[in-house]
């Protein structure tokens, strides 16, 4: 990768973009050394939920994290995530190891599991592709992530950074030099309509 390349992708992810960038934001407070107990079930979790949980693996290792943590607080670790608009990726993670591996939830997570019906629903979804064997729907890079944002104004902040972000895809699709590199911002949105019209 190029010097120039480099630097336009220092800031490819939107702080806003969906929940990619809500663990991105976790990810990146945890590395300037921030100790959060539980702070392990917020990445695994992102990390499915971002990939669509459709490697059972995935759904083993939150299991077992389940498990094998019994102390955890879950109260306090779904309070965290939710705070940072992604606590229905934690109940997701614990409905589709409970449904699909058959771990018994402790008595927090599982009160928390049964009041979220978006949650409830994403994992009937999920569970239903995974045990057809259907392929995962098209979608645009990072749009999947959209349904996951816990608040409404969350998707609407995640759709204008992912339309507005310039990213390494705008790069390779027209390279440009760095002094007109504020011009993927306009031409962007217009990018991410014609792949969606090809998606249609």
């Amino acid at each position: 990768m190029s010097a120039g390349m480099g630097e336009l992708t220092v800031g490819l992810v939107s702080p806003n973009a969906g929940f990619a960038g809500v663990v991105e934001r976790y990810t990146w407070e945890l590395a300037k050394g921030l100790k959060a107990r539980g702070h392990r079930v917020v990445l695994l979790a992102g990390h499915g939920t971002k990939e669509q949980w459709r490697t059972l693996g995935w759904v083993k290792d939150f299991a077992l994290l389940i498990e094998r943590r019994p102390g955890l607080d879950w109260a306090a670790i779904h309070y965290r995530a939710e705070a940072r608009g992604c606590g229905g990726s934690v109940i997701l993670g614990a409905l589709l190891a409970r449904d699909l591996l058959g771990i018994d939830l402790p008595p927090a997570l599982g009160s928390l599991a049964a009041a979220d019906r978006r949650s409830t629903r994403k994992a009937a979804a999920l569970i239903s592709r995974l045990e057809l064997g259907l392929p995962e729907p098209e979608s645009l890079p990072n749009f999947s992530d959209l349904d996951l944002c816990d608040r409404q104004l969350d998707r609407v902040k995640a759709v204008l950074g992912l339309a507005f972000t310039p990213t390494a895809g705008d790069y390779s699709a027209m390279p440009l030099p760095p002094a007109l590199w504020g011009l993927y911002r306009l031409t962007r949105p217009f990018r991410l309509a014609a792949k969606a019209a090809r998606l249609v």
